[in-house]
Parts: C-alpha cells; structure tokens; sequence
C-alpha cells in the first residue's frame, strides 16, 4: 500500500512511501454498490503523519490491479489509527451538473456528457459496451446519482449494465464478471455458509406505465417462467421518463419506438434482475470455510470466483443461477475472506443520498467509535467527581459518599473477594463487580473486542426452538423454522418464520405467505404482496378494509354501533 498527497495526479510512482505497518487492510466491493477500503494502522507506524482525510492510497483490491482510494474518515486511539476510504470514483460525490442533455445517444456519449458538464473540471474517463439509444436529461444534480441513482432517471435505471470502477475510468457494460462454469453444491450441515431464500417478492407480470399514464397494447409483459406458479405475479412499474412527442428531443418520435422502450426495460426485471425466481442469497465466510475438513473437494472452486461472475447453486434438489454480488478481500493476506451470492436487484443501485449514508454508517461502525465514547465519558465522571470519603479496615477498603460505613449510599468497597459498587449502602446489592472467581457483573458492557465461547442463557431463550440467528453487520436475522408449541405465549404452531431486525426496523415474513408486517419507530405496516393493508403511525390509521365487530368512536362524542337490525348514531354528551 502506498500513500499520496491528496492533490496527486499522477501514481506511477511511490507517493510518501510504502505503508508497511499495517495491522489490518480490507477492500469491500458490492456489484453497483459500495467500493471503500478500511486499514488499521499504528499510530506511531511508518508514515502515519501521512494518514490523514482526503490523501490518497493506492492499494492491491485483489485481482493484480492497483486502484486509489481517498481517505474520509481517521479514528485515533492511544495506539492505533483506523481508517476508512472511498474509491476514487467517489470523488464525484463532491461535483455536481446544473444541466446536461443527451437526446438520442447510447450510454457513452451520455456518460461522457455527464462528465463534461460537471461545475469542476474532472480528468474521469468514459466507456461502455451497451448500443441502446436512449435521451436522458439531468438537471440539478450529483454526478453519482446520475450515474448510479435510484431515480428513474440514472444511466443504470435508462440504459441497465454494471459498472466496474478501474481508478479514473468508468465502464458502463452490460454485465461484469464471466460465467466460469462455478457450480456448489450445498448441503443441510454446513454452518459456515448462510444461506437465504425468499419468494415472497417473486414478480412473473409486468406492467410497464409510461409518462401521461402509457401503457402497451397488450398491456403486460410475462415472464418466460409465469407457468411454473400457481397464478400470476403481478406488479405495475413506472417509466416517467419514456414519453412521445416529436418535438421534443429528450422523448420518444413515435408510439411504435416507445412501446419497444417500455417492453425492453419490463423484460430487463426479468433477464437482468431476475424477479421472476425466488430471490437466494448466500454468505461465505472464506477464514472459516477453508477450515471445514471437505473443503477442497467441494468448495475450492469459488477461489476463482470474481464479482460479477455466474454461479450455478444446487440447494436441495433445487438449481439457481446466481452472481457473485459483494466480495470482502484481505489485502495483508492477499486473499478473499467472504463472499455474497445472491440476485442482482434494482435497489442495490445506490443513489447519492444512499452512497452518503453508507459513508456516514461505516464511519459510526468503525471499531473504536463506540469505545472511544464510552472512554471519553468515564473519563469525564471519573476527572469530575468531587468529593467521597476513605475508609479503611485491616481486610477492607471502602470510598463512600459520607464518612459513616452506616450511613452511605453509594459504596466502592474493594477486598481480596473482588471490587464492587452499590447504590444501596455496603450490604449491597453490588450491581456492578469483579470478583476473584473470574466474573464480571454489569448491566452494560462496552469493549473494543470481545471474544466469548458461549452465550449464558441463550440456549434457555431458545429451547424448544429449531432456528438461526445470524449477526450481519447491518442487520439481526432469526429464521424460525419449526416450533409446535410456546404455551407461555400462546403460540400453537410457527414454521419458516423470519424476523430481520435492521435499520428500517423489524420486519415479520413467513415462507410461502403473501403477509409481511414491518414495525418501527414511524409506526406499523402490513403488505399484502406489494400492497399496503394497514398502514398506523403520527397521523392515524389506515386500512384497505375495516371490520369493526361492536362499535366505532369517531372523535370524542360520536359513536356508531350495530344496533338491533339495522345500525345506530349515538351522541356522547
């Protein structure tokens, strides 16, 4: 690894020198996603004064090519300085186009638009491989968001392809990765591979709706597999920007070339997104699963997988074509240590706003943040206090809050037993001690690293129950797959449940089920499908159908109710 001054503009040399002491190196990479490098370094390692926001290092991402990332965030420690970057694609982030258009054009001319138009000059390149013509028109905004935006209006969401990041250029192309004839086969007992599958967000129909509410003549657009499920799966998607009218170059010159944009984009939720099979995604912990004893028979294969690449899954009797979507790579080791297998789906497409969240998230998640907090605040209490009395005995050492062992309320006492703090006199309880046995009790716990070998009580929580629990770094997932009985809680019988607990809050679904219900601190939501049924947060309730079974209030003095045989208005007064 290799640092530069931040105004570098040409790397074929060494910058300020080699970063050699590094503890730890990592590069993540998410297809149409993320691309940051996170490095823990010594604070007083060789060149560490150069490890500062916004220089830039030039580090190995693994496949033999050399990439820049620009520093956003440093943490110090008494030790340690840890670091996150951002590839330098992402200095784009800091640009912005008040306008630029491209009537008629194929993904590279408007790429290369994009780029000339930016308020500050920049030295990116521009290719692609994609011939559609298409004419987009930007106005106001970020340059990533252009580019990779969520909005209707993003080269990705007009054109479709991959980007692949190679410092100063930037390829738009119909796929990366190759499909290099990777198959796994996966059993039932493998635990250092999470796998996941859900077909509650299967879609075999599409609608595709135009600007001005255009629709197809034959209205759908079906998926090749629509006959292989019980009924269709259908759901209305919105292009605004595929519209007719010859006068104007950013749209369509007639009906015919807007009906053909309308059909390619439907079939690319199909042949590119693949919405149409059950979604599988599987994580690999690469450290772990080199240890598992069958591992050079079964798994050696996915050392030459790459992001992007086509893999051929076997899950029970069942085949699924997947890619390659995220790959953590250890730039000390000069391996990958994880994979993400799964399907490519359009909100992996990050705009500018999600780009900047997942920056703001990673550096709140950077070891040592919390710590470093919980550091700063014990050190506040402990440099503030004032007051407190000593008292000795000949076994034991007490700081009180009177001079009275008697009459104190909050008590440090310390002897060979352990050291304990009470908020209820010297008699305890001590809710907060170490004793000579080796246990530590405390309501809270904050650590930079900790190691244990099992949880206590976990194994009660979950008796009775067959289930997973994964800890992802973004979410908490427990997958139920059978329990028959919970009498505490009245449960009779609950099977392939899965509760995620993540940052949009807790989401319930079941296997095979069309209901999901999401509640957070906005409220509760329950969809059928795609559909919303009940929706209840600040402003109120709302519901598809309502069945009251006695009476409804309405306000404070109003009141409806089923009365006799036909139905009553009651006044409250």
């Amino acid at each position: 690894m290799y640092i530069y001054d931040k105004n570098t503009t040409e790397f074929n040399n060494n910058g300020y020198g080699i970063l050699k002491d590094a503890i730890s190196a990592k590069v993540t990479e998410v297809l149409n996603g993320e691309y940051s490098l996170s490095i823990e370094y010594p604070l007083r390692g060789n060149l560490a004064d150069y490890i500062i926001e916004e220089n830039i290092i030039k580090v190995d991402v693994g496949d033999g090519e050399l990439q820049l990332f620009r520093i956003k965030q440093t943490e110090k420690t008494l030790t340690r300085i840890t670091v996150y970057a951002l590839h330098i694609f992402y200095d784009l982030l800091d640009n912005f186009i008040i306008y630029s258009s491209s009537p008629g054009v194929n993904p590279l001319i408007a790429l290369e638009q994009i780029l000339a138009n930016t308020e500050t000059p920049t030295t990116f390149e521009a290719y692609s491989d994609i011939t559609n013509l298409a004419s987009p028109i930007f106005e106001m905004i970020n340059p990533i968001e252009a580019i990779l935006g969520d909005g209707e209006n993003s080269l990705i969401k007009i054109y479709g392809g991959e980007l692949e990041r190679d410092n100063y250029k930037i390829r738009l192309l119909n796929r990366i990765g190759y499909n290099k004839n990777v198959k796994i086969c996966l059993g039932k007992n493998i635990n250092t591979i999470n796998i996941s599958t859900v077909s509650t967000s299967l879609v075999t129909r599409a609608i595709p709706v135009g600007n001005n509410k255009l629709l197809l003549p034959e209205i759908y657009v079906d998926s090749s597999r629509i006959n292989e499920y019980q009924e269709p799966k259908i759901i209305k998607v919105e292009y605004s920007d595929i519209k007719v009218d010859p006068e104007n170059e950013a749209a369509y010159g007639t009906l015919e070339e807007a009906y053909e944009e309308l059909r390619r984009r439907a079939e690319l939720i199909f042949s590119e997104y693949h919405l149409d099979q059950p979604l599988i995604n599987i994580k690999v912990d690469w450290v772990e699963l080199s240890q598992v004893e069958e591992y050079k028979a079964r798994y050696s294969s996915i050392e030459k997988v790459e992001l992007g690449d086509t893999i051929s899954v076997e899950l029970y009797g069942e085949v699924y074509t997947t890619r390659c979507i995220k790959k953590i790579y250890n730039v000390l080791l000069d391996r990958i240590e994880f994979y993400e297998i799964g399907n490519l789906k359009p909100n992996l497409l990050s705009s500018t706003t999600k780009v900047i969240n997942e920056v703001n998230k990673k550096i709140d998640e950077l070891p040592g943040s919390i710590l470093t907090e919980a550091k700063d605040k014990a050190t506040e209490l402990i440099t503030s206090a004032m007051g407190g009395y000593i008292y000795k005995t000949q076994s034991e050492l007490y700081i009180m809050d009177t001079d009275d062992p008697e009459t104190t309320s909050h008590v440090w006492r310390w002897n060979l037993s352990g050291l304990g703090y009470s908020s209820s006199g010297i008699n305890g309880p001590y809710g907060i001690a170490i004793t000579n046995d080796g246990q530590i009790v405390a309501d809270f716990i904050t650590a930079g690293t900790l190691n244990v070998s099992k949880v206590g009580g976990l194994q009660d929580i979950l008796s009775g129950l067959e289930s997973s629990i994964n800890l992802n770094g973004n979410n908490i997932q427990f997958t139920i797959q059978s329990l028959e009985t919970l009498s505490t809680s009245g449960v009779g019988k609950l099977q392939n449940t899965l509760v995620t607990i993540d940052d949009d809050g807790v989401n319930i679904s079941k296997s095979g089920q069309e209901m999901t219900s999401l509640l957070s601190n906005t409220g509760l939501t329950v969809n059928r499908d795609t559909e919303v049924v009940l929706s209840a947060n600040n402003i109120g309730v709302e519901a598809l159908n309502v069945n009251v079974k006695k009476y409804l209030v309405i306000g404070s003095k109003s009141r409806l109710e089923d009365y006799g045989e036909g139905t009553g208005v009651f006044f409250i007064g």
